[in-house]
């Protein structure tokens, strides 16, 4: 029964492994690709320009 008992906290792991992962996927790809504007980005310049 013991042998069971580690299974359970790998795939808990393993899935908090995949929404880390997930979270932060987006943000390596946007340091690492600055040149492509997000739309959050082009949503801000909108604004900066409408202010101006």
């Amino acid at each position: 029964m013991p042998q069971l008992n580690p299974q359970p906290w790998f795939l808990l792991l393993l899935a908090m492994w995949l929404i880390f992962s997930a979270l932060t996927l987006p943000g390596i790809l946007k340091t690492s690709y600055p040149h492509t504007p997000s739309m959050k980005s082009l949503k801000n310049n909108l604004n900066l320009k409408m202010k101006d």
